[in-house]
């Protein structure tokens, strides 16, 4: 489409047809989710799978990027599909409106990235086993308040099941969830997603962690390369 050739520029055509052509599945439709798909879509990407089972309450009303009054009980799934379908018409979109420990592998037959974007430990690490059974790369992202992470899990590293450990809650869980920090963190996983499907240099086994308060970037993890990454 027409509008697609205003990404050029760090961009070119053969990277634009990538994207058409590339799916995403994203764990997570609501803050980071939401920006995330935002940003996809606007940079071309072809297909989506939303996996959510959660409705809009007042308190997203602060954060998630298509939560408003009036879409307060509906589904954010669904809600976030019909706003991607408006930016682009032709986007194949596909919405599913369970947990995703509930969700068949048939869903992932064409899947070329798996996105988490939960706000719990315990998905995550279910996400990363997952991706790792499937073969699959995996884009992580975590906020709390000013604090984001980010980081791309190879298979058969188990980047989050070191990098968390036993533990069951993150930032989030004390430092709540401010709109800015979602939006920086789901704006550099699109960043981190387009990097990966144009070859370029990527997180790839690493968590990055940015301190929006300070402005500050740095690897807080990095997996160690002995275990046979590809």
């Amino acid at each position: 489409m027409e509008w697609q050739k205003a990404n050029l520029g760090i961009f070119n055509e053969t990277d634009i047809k990538t994207f058409q052509s590339s799916h995403v599945l994203v764990v997570g439709g609501g803050g980071l989710g939401a920006h995330f798909l935002n940003g996809m879509v606007r940079s071309a990407i072809g297909k989506v799978t939303i996996v959510d089972d959660d409705v809009y309450e007042e308190s997203n009303l602060n954060r998630q990027l298509f939560s408003t009054p009036e879409t307060l009980g509906q589904h954010k799934a669904d809600v976030v599909a019909d706003a991607l379908k408006a930016i682009n018409p032709s986007l194949d979109v596909s919405v599913v409106k369970t947990r995703i420990q509930s969700v068949g592998r048939e869903r992932f037959d064409d899947v070329d990235l798996i996105v988490d974007a939960v706000d719990n430990i315990v998905s995550k690490l279910h996400i990363e086993g997952l991706a790792n059974d499937l073969d699959l790369p995996l884009l992580h992202g975590a906020i709390g308040g000013w604090f984001a992470q980010i980081g791309l899990v190879m298979p058969g590293s188990f980047l989050l099941t070191e990098f968390y450990g036993e533990a069951l809650h993150g930032l989030e869980k004390s430092l709540r969830c401010p709109t800015f920090t979602l939006g920086l963190t789901g704006n550099l996983m699109v960043a981190e997603a387009l990097k990966f499907f144009t070859g370029k240099p990527t997180l790839e086994n690493r968590i990055l962690f940015v301190d929006a308060l300070n402005y500050e970037m740095r690897i807080l993890y990095e997996k160690d390369d002995s275990y046979g990454s590809r």
